[in-house]
């Protein structure tokens, strides 16, 4: 799907390029504007303290995340704006975790609202580079294992059935810093990229089975990091 959004992203750049003689920082009404943006991200949850338990193989990661929201742009000094924004968010990521040399699936899901306080300045006519924090509300969170059958010495069984009934809750806030780049195409389009990094626990409230929790995988210090790239559209 990423593939698809990045060559419909690159056409519509290659179409529009010849025509657009847009400068982000031209004035004549351009200092104020709103738009809708659409990104799509790869997932990667970091510091996890499970993760150095032989039992877990891998860092989670998902793919594809997706953002959908606004954006809006404030001028404050020449080349320099304030482009405050809010999505709706998508996160999935995922790891496996062996039991009796079987592997079975965690997934982590997460629908958040962003609201982004980024601010802008102009390289040149068309580049940008931007900066800022990002308040991060979880609206609901989701766990799961997969289903996995195992066939052993001819007896079938649901490795479900050996595993306890774990449950992980996402704190309700979170915070993080974004820094990216973008690329003015046209007036009415730019093509941005952003680096998310997620600075507090995701999973601080979830303790281990053995410590009285409900988590099999010690799920403190995890925090969650991104890759985005998407366009927006600029209605002014």
């Amino acid at each position: 799907m990423l593939k698809k959004l990045l060559a419909f992203a690159l056409v519509v750049a290659l179409s529009v390029f010849a025509q657009g003689n847009y400068s982000p920082s031209s004035k004549g009404g351009m200092e104020m504007g709103f738009g809708a943006k659409v990104m799509m991200h790869f997932d990667l949850l970091y510091g996890m303290a499970g993760t150095d338990n032989e039992l877990v193989d891998g860092s989670p990661t998902g793919f594809p995340g997706a953002d959908l929201g606004f954006v809006a742009r404030f001028g404050l000094v020449n080349n320099f704006y304030f482009t405050p924004g809010l999505d709706f968010v998508f996160t999935q990521t995922s790891h496996d975790y062996i039991v009796s040399s079987y592997k079975y699936e965690r997934m982590y899901i997460d629908f958040n609202v962003d609201i982004s306080l980024l601010f802008r300045g102009m390289v040149n006519e068309k580049f940008y580079v931007t900066a800022g924090p990002v308040l991060t509300f979880n609206l609901g969170n989701s766990f799961s294992v997969d289903d996995m059958e195992v066939d052993y010495a001819d007896m079938n069984f649901d490795l479900d059935d050996f595993l306890p009934n774990e449950k992980v809750e996402r704190s309700a806030f979170s915070f993080a810093l974004a820094f990216g780049c973008g690329y003015g195409v046209t007036k009415n389009i730019t093509i941005d990229f952003l680096y998310y990094l997620g600075l507090s626990e995701l999973y601080g409230d979830t303790k281990l089975i053995e410590e009285g929790g409900t988590s099999l995988v010690d799920m403190s210090g995890t925090k969650l990091m991104a890759f985005k790239l998407g366009v927006t559209f600029w209605f002014n």
